[in-house]
């Protein structure tokens, strides 16, 4: 129990851990675009509407990766879960045969 616990827990600070690395990447890489964006004369729009295009790409990218990695930390977890289901039936070693 203790192991599947340890486990969990590690897996879930990776999954903050990944989140925020792909926050960061996302908003390291717009900061240009965003720059580009903000100092535009409002008269050439039409030569700022490729950055905006790839702004709102990018971040529907960040989306994506964000729901990919819920759906398998998700997949994950329930399968772990399963796994726990016949380790916790199995009492061998306690003393009465049981959890109390």
């Amino acid at each position: 129990m203790a192991t599947f616990l340890s486990n969990c827990a590690s897996r879930i600070l990776n999954a903050w851990i990944d989140s925020g690395e792909r926050l960061l990447a996302y908003l390291i890489e717009q900061v240009d675009a965003v720059s580009e964006f903000i100092s535009a004369d409002p008269l050439e729009w039409l030569d700022i509407m490729p950055r905006m295009i790839k702004i709102c790409t990018n971040l529907a990218h960040l989306g994506v990766d964000f729901a990919g990695q819920l759906a398998r930390n998700y997949n994950d977890s329930k399968q772990q879960a399963e796994e726990l289901n016949p380790n916790m039936a199995d009492l061998h070693g306690f003393p009465q045969g049981s959890w109390y």
